[in-house]
């Protein structure tokens, strides 16, 4: 065998494992249940740093139960430039919410629809390091 398509095999072999490390830093939770608890990691570090809530439309009460850190909640719409939710809420409410304090937190959001796909609202650890527990409860 070259000595060239070794090497060039070697390299790919190699990269495997950081490839599969950058996909799982990029995922995210999915939320779809009414209740739950889970951990966000932090930015920096191996694992899930956000979670996306999947709601219907109308309003609804966001109950956050956090132990320790930071954590910013954003209520977005569908742009239908490249499909993806970063447009303000439709309805006038707020885009983002920070959580800077442990307790229960409370948000009342109306949920809408935009190019017929529901907002999104996604809740990421702003630490860097630090994992973030987090229980919560949609009405």
């Amino acid at each position: 065998m070259d000595i060239k398509i070794l090497l060039v095999i070697l390299g790919v072999i190699a990269c495997v494992p950081i490839v599969v490390y950058i996909a799982r830093s990029f995922s995210e939770l999915r939320c779809t249940e009414k209740t739950g608890e889970f951990k966000l990691t932090g930015q920096f570090k191996y694992g899930v740093s956000s979670a996306v809530f999947i709601a219907s439309p109308g309003r609804h009460c966001f109950e956050f139960v956090v132990n320790k850190g930071k954590l910013r909640l954003s209520h977005h719409s569908l742009n239908p430039d490249g499909f993806t939710w970063s447009l303000p809420p439709t309805n006038g409410d707020k885009e983002y919410y920070d959580i800077e304090t442990d307790g229960v937190h409370r948000f009342f959001i109306t949920i809408g629809e935009s190019y017929d796909k529901n907002d999104r609202i996604e809740l990421v650890n702003s630490n860097l390091w630090e994992n973030v527990e987090v229980k919560y409860r949609i009405d």
